[in-house]
């Protein structure tokens, strides 16, 4: 069962990814951080370009939330990314927002919500799905 945290963090950053989606058609890599109190601030990497690559902007977004973990007041963090993969059991790819969940507990996820978009550009989500990760924010003795 996941921490009632990373709930919250998934409800803060699928709808935002949704939007962009929706209204964008696509959007940059994002990350949340929680704090102590529950307070919950997007964090974005910084750049020199204009159109960063997408590689790029997730490396500086975990720098970003690995410096903010190691000040020690945050109690879990959020990264958000637009990817195709493929789903279990099947053989073709699919586009997908992945949001990458962890806590200070050690508890890490990433959750997948698959999607399409129809010939007008509607966007068709499929259904969700989690896979446990091993700890890259928090984890102890991580350099990153």
């Amino acid at each position: 069962m996941a921490h009632p945290d990373l709930d919250a963090l998934l409800s803060s950053l699928l709808p935002s990814a949704q939007r962009m989606l929706d209204e964008h058609g696509e959007f940059y890599p994002f990350g949340v951080t929680m704090q102590e109190d529950g307070a919950v601030a997007i964090v974005h990497a910084s750049s020199d370009q204009e159109y960063p690559e997408a590689d790029a902007v997730v490396d500086g977004t975990l720098r970003a939330l690995r410096e903010r973990a190691a000040e020690g007041h945050l109690k879990a963090v959020g990264l958000c990314v637009n990817v195709v993969i493929q789903k279990p059991g099947k053989d073709d790819d699919t586009d997908a927002i992945v949001t990458r969940l962890e806590h200070v507990d050690g508890e890490a996820v990433s959750v997948f919500l698959p999607y399409s978009k129809d010939d007008f550009g509607k966007t068709k989500y499929g259904e969700m799905f989690a896979t446990p990760e091993d700890p890259t924010v928090f984890a102890e003795g991580d350099e990153g």
